[in-house]
């Protein structure tokens, strides 16, 4: 695994169009998690919600046949070229930044950078998932994140999980 820097891409709204801009910019290894890949191409895509593949397959198989690899856990009806990854396949409360965190980690990935993962909402804004932009669902949950404060991980912005905080600028060109 080469060494440079891993983005990995939630969904909350401190993500914002100038951000996509910078991302797209560099050469980082860039994981998607869910409908995040919209905004920035991806080189992975991970979701856990079997919705977020079959809402959005043709453009999600459109992308596997140009390299993108799409990365979930098991489900019967996925197509082969949809990675099944056992990791968290048992919890049902896991939340998918945690899969993706957990994935790419698991597969050597390091230096890495977590955009989006704002922990709660922002000027009534709270998501860019579908099933979660009208509430906030994930400030109840950021203790999970706890568990990866011994890893080089770092959130880039502001956030209300409690991971070590960079500036955008520290990160982005």
């Amino acid at each position: 695994m080469d060494k440079k820097n891993t983005f990995i891409l939630g969904g909350g709204p401190s993500l914002t169009e100038d951000i996509y801009k910078r991302i797209q910019k560099t050469n980082a290894n860039i994981i998607a998690v869910n409908f995040s890949y919209k905004f920035a191409p991806p080189h992975i895509i991970t979701f856990l919600d079997s919705d977020v593949y079959f809402k959005n397959r043709q453009e999600l198989d459109e992308l596997s046949g140009k390299g993108v690899r799409l990365v979930s856990k098991p489900f019967a009806t996925y197509p082969s070229h949809i990675e099944q990854n056992t990791l968290y396949s048992g919890s049902p409360t896991v939340l998918s930044g945690i899969f993706a965190i957990s994935w790419a980690l698991a597969n050597g990935y390091d230096n890495i950078y977590l955009f989006g993962y704002d922990g709660g909402g922002k000027d009534g804004k709270f998501h860019h998932h579908e099933f979660s932009r009208e509430f906030d669902c994930f400030t109840q949950s950021n203790h999970q994140y706890e568990i990866f404060q011994k890893e080089n991980i770092k959130i880039v912005g502001e956030s209300l999980i409690n991971l070590e905080k960079v500036g955008y600028d520290e990160v982005l060109v």
